[in-house]
């Protein structure tokens, strides 16, 4: 034992007269156990740990293969349906994907982690959710019928505090509205090892949840005017006809008035720089850039220059609803100067009056 003691005192006093080899040393194992650890960490989260379902080692993966195209493929959901109705092999078959999601409805859209299933997912890995259900087969059928959707435990703790009755909420997912009807088990946040699901929703909600290319538009909006809740755009025939021509719709008349206080705007062209850098964040800009200093629900809609309209409202259902509106608006304006090539705006007062008879704090208009 003396002699240990001794080797240690004689170690630690080398040391200290060799302060810049001791700091290389000390450096050295530390980078060299870390990155062990980190390795470790690693493998163990995709090979050793065992996946947190029933009965793990009977899971297969099936990939398509293509000859014509190296690697391995998924699959589309009607090819699927074909493997599930044929299989004779598996007692079951089950498809997901990682999916895009927008959890909308707060201050700002913030992302989070989603994956699309088939109905029998969970009920194939033996996942029994801790609260509510799972998925049930017919939530499987008709494109964006079945708006539900099963959240992690994590995110339950996180944006729900726990609630018990959080089977009777919804949540906003890119703009629409999702029944919570479960709550899968502490642990379990889907199969891919190294990202942690948050939120699952049925195969046949697709194509309501697929982001839009306009995306980043529609974020630059949210974020300028938290008094959007909803964005739309279209390439409508006679709205986008006045986009292309570089002139914004007057307001003719009164039912134009009763929607929009003045023109539909346009916004300026964006410049070739604005074009070729960032294209969708670029014309989010030059619409903010437009209506800034306007009330956004005042003025619900613009032009984008040789593009087409963008509309917006309190919810997705408002924006929708005003697209339909600013069509209709283009329509009549064009066959006004059809008839009248001559023809103005009306006054400012009877527009004032058809505007805010209807919208603002002094607003009457309508049955009470």
């Amino acid at each position: 034992m003396l002699g240990l003691f001794e080797d240690v005192r004689y170690g630690l006093r080398a040391l200290a007269k060799n302060r810049g080899l001791t700091a290389v040393a000390v450096l050295s194992l530390g980078l060299g156990i870390g990155a062990n650890t980190t390795i470790f960490s690693l493998v163990h989260a995709i090979l050793l740990r065992p996946l947190p379902v029933r009965e793990p080692a009977r899971l297969a993966e099936v990939y398509t293969v293509d000859p014509r195209i190296p690697g391995d493929w998924g699959c589309s959901f009607p090819n699927f349906r074909d493997y599930r109705d044929r299989n004779s092999v598996f007692s079951s078959m089950f498809v997901y994907t990682a999916v895009r999601l927008n959890l909308t409805g707060g201050a700002e859209p913030r992302p989070v982690t989603g994956q699309l299933t088939s109905a029998n997912y969970f009920s194939t890995l033996g996942v029994n959710p801790v609260r509510g259900r799972g998925f049930l087969s017919d939530e499987d059928t008709g494109e964006g019928a079945h708006p539900v959707a099963v959240i992690s435990y994590r995110f339950w703790q996180q944006e729900f505090a726990g609630d018990p009755s959080v089977t009777s909420r919804t949540l906003s997912l890119n703009g629409r509205g999702y029944s919570i009807i479960g709550v899968a088990p502490k642990g379990f946040e889907g199969l891919d090892t190294l990202t942690a699901t948050d939120i699952w929703v049925p195969m046949a909600m697709y194509p309501q949840l697929r982001p839009s290319s306009d995306l980043a538009t529609h974020v630059a909006l949210y974020r300028a005017f938290p008094s959007i809740g909803g964005v739309v755009h279209t390439h409508s025939r006679h709205a986008t006809a006045w986009a292309q021509a570089g002139r914004e719709i007057p307001c003719f008349g009164t039912t134009h008035a009763d929607y929009f206080h003045g023109p539909v705007p346009l916004t300026a062209p964006l410049t070739p720089e604005e074009i070729h850098l960032d294209y969708e964040v670029n014309t989010g800009v030059a619409i903010v850039r437009r209506i800034e200093g306007l009330d956004p629900l005042g003025c619900p809609g613009v032009l984008v220059h040789g593009h087409g309209p963008f509309t917006w409202g309190k919810n997705v259902m408002d924006a929708a609803h005003m697209a339909v509106i600013v069509e209709e608006l283009a329509a009549m304006a064009w066959m006004t100067v059809t008839i009248n090539p001559e023809a103005r705006p009306i006054s400012q007062a009877q527009r004032d009056k058809h505007h805010f008879r209807k919208h603002g704090p002094k607003a009457y208009y309508g049955q009470k």
